[in-house]
């Protein structure tokens, strides 16, 4: 257990340091993340942007560790696996389809590099690192007890988050999502950056959410927070609290400008290297933008193409990749708009193969990877996290 989490804090306390492979054959709880970020009240230190409680940065390229942005998944046969997990429950070790390891309530994945992938363990209240060399599932933050606790690793205590990302000096950002709080790991420590355990929707160094669920960071460490329950995508920035982007707290659907803009329950959001956010609208069954500017379009959606996304990524190459939860089913869009099945059968279930032939049953997050040749796609499915790759 040891080794895995003294290789967890050199990797997260230097940056982009990998482990060596005697550090990953060790297995056990892996500690948390490291120095780098800013005082409390904005986000964490610059660097490029992370995965998301519904996907990772288009910024293109990776390290061994480092926010992973993922290669583009070209191949023509690809598969699905499961990388861990199986029924609900509560179990650390071994991952694997075979493995010991359980979850319970997958939602937000972010892929640090080639090392290993963050996971919200919603009901379990806790955040978990899957390791993809070591080929185990651990605990790297929370003590399973609901709760508002800023502490060390596994003594702090969570509310059932759903978002994740991480930047690239190693902070991790979680979207507390019943705590109605956004909480940063750093130097082993998990603290609260924004919110105070009370549902609400104010802006400035004292913001108030309201179950807040997926998550983005940009090159210059701004946190971005799909705001669900206020219907609004917000903005956390160092020295300013939080600001909103777009929406207003009303749901409904209306493309424009900023806080003219509507959303219906936003749970995914991810963001390219041009600084596009991108936000996988449930509610509406849509696909929007936010330009730099903070105009907001329609992507794609709503007409029938999409049935409640969850969530979302994007490629260097501006491919983005949904989770398509009504139909499930994960998609893949071009820059152009033309949607695609990537992943899964017509109906839910479980079973992994082909992707023709492969089911999900209950999908939310998504992560792009560079861990695996040719690609991967991370895929939070019910109690599993599973991959789409080329075999």
């Amino acid at each position: 257990m040891r080794g895995v989490r003294t290789a967890l804090l050199v990797i997260f306390a230097a940056g982009f340091v990998a482990c060596t492979d005697h550090e990953l054959d060790d297995t056990g709880s892996g500690g948390s993340t490291a120095s780098g970020g800013t005082a409390s009240g904005g986000a964490g230190g610059g660097g490029a942007s992370g995965g998301s409680g519904g996907g990772a940065s288009g910024s293109g390229g990776t390290s061994d560790a480092g926010p992973d942005s993922g290669l583009q998944l070209t191949c023509d046969d690809l598969a699905v696996t499961t990388l861990a997990g199986a029924e609900a429950g509560f179990a650390e070790g071994s991952a694997g389809p075979n493995g010991i390891a359980r979850l319970n309530g997958v939602r937000g994945i972010a892929a640090f590099g080639t090392v290993l992938a963050l996971v919200a363990d919603m009901n379990n209240h806790r955040i978990r690192n899957l390791l993809f060399d070591a080929g185990d599932c651990e605990v790297f933050a929370g003590s399973g007890t609901a709760g508002l606790f800023d502490a060390e690793g596994e003594q702090a205590e969570l509310r059932a988050p759903e978002g994740v990302a991480v930047d690239a000096v190693g902070t991790l950002y979680i979207s507390d999502t019943q705590n109605h709080a956004i909480r940063r790991v750093q130097s082993a420590m998990v603290s609260t950056l924004a919110g105070d355990g009370k549902p609400g929707f104010a802006d400035g160094p004292a913001p108030r959410f309201r179950e807040p669920a997926g998550l983005a960071v940009d090159a210059q460490g701004n946190v971005f927070v799909a705001d669900r329950g206020n219907h609004a995508v917000r903005k956390l920035t160092a020295g300013a609290g939080a600001v909103t982007l777009a929406g207003n707290g009303v749901a409904g659907f209306q493309d424009g400008p900023g806080t003219s803009a509507r959303f219906s329950a936003p749970f995914g959001v991810a963001i390219d290297a041009a600084g596009v956010l991108w936000v996988s609208d449930t509610g509406n069954d849509r696909i929007r933008k936010v330009d730099p500017t903070g105009n907001v379009t329609t992507f794609v959606g709503g007409d029938g193409s999409l049935d409640a996304p969850m969530g979302i990524a994007v490629d260097a190459y501006g491919t983005v990749y949904v989770a398509d939860a009504g139909h499930g089913r994960v998609v893949r869009v071009s820059p152009s708009g033309v949607l695609e099945t990537l992943a899964g059968a017509a109906g839910t279930g479980f079973f992994d193969g082909p992707t023709n032939s492969a089911k999900f049953s209950e999908l939310t997050g998504l992560a792009l990877s560079s861990a695996y040749a040719g690609g991967g796609l991370l895929v939070g499915d019910a109690h599993r996290v599973r991959l789409v790759y080329c075999p």
